[in-house]
């Protein structure tokens, strides 16, 4: 696919929170081999995948993600996952105005996900790390943004992706410790 025929379906997708992104559980079970989706790995980013295989009876995909090697294809079970798939390019190209603001090491504030069955800890200052930039043109890819930030579980800081148009799971810190200041 060509980077004009990606800005042409992202173009089409009007300007609505994450949220109505997301592939819906009728959506999901229309999808067949070759057709595209986002899909949020383990670490939290947003990547555009190719459905690979599809499994009706067991409501299983495998996906690939466009761009890596095959050894990072995961199957995943579709109907457990619909918080981690949406609309192809939606999320994973989505950019942010806001993006231009940001810096490495702004505090920030995230709702860290869920950990090991453990219960989600909810909102908690994180620090911004690294940015989705193209390793070919260091240009951003969408406004998705890795936090670190420490898990009360854990003693080493976790790392995370985040995009910063979520605000079910991003806020924005300034430097008096209000949010949202700087844009």
């Amino acid at each position: 696919m060509t980077k004009q025929q990606i800005d042409d379906i992202r173009n089409k997708i009007p300007p609505i929170h994450e949220t109505l992104r997301r592939i819906t559980k009728e959506d999901a079970k229309r999808l067949k081999i070759g057709d595209l989706v986002d899909h949020r790995d383990h670490v939290g980013r947003f990547l555009t995948c190719s459905i690979l295989n599809v499994d009706p009876k067991h409501h299983t995909w495998k996906l690939h993600y466009e761009g890596w090697s095959s050894k990072f294809d995961v199957d995943i079970h579709y109907l457990k996952e619909l918080k981690n798939l949406a609309t192809a390019y939606s999320i994973s190209q989505l950019g942010s105005n806001r993006l231009s603001i940001l810096r490495k090491n702004d505090i920030v504030l995230v709702k860290a996900p869920q950990v090991r069955g453990e219960p989600g800890i909810g909102w908690i200052q994180g620090e911004v790390r690294k940015f989705h930039v193209s390793k070919k043109t260091d240009l951003p890819v969408s406004g998705q943004v890795q936090i670190a930030y420490r898990h009360p579980a854990y003693h080493n800081r976790r790392l995370y992706w985040f995009h910063i148009d979520n605000t079910e799971e991003f806020h924005w810190i300034d430097e008096f410790g209000t949010n949202e200041a700087k844009i």
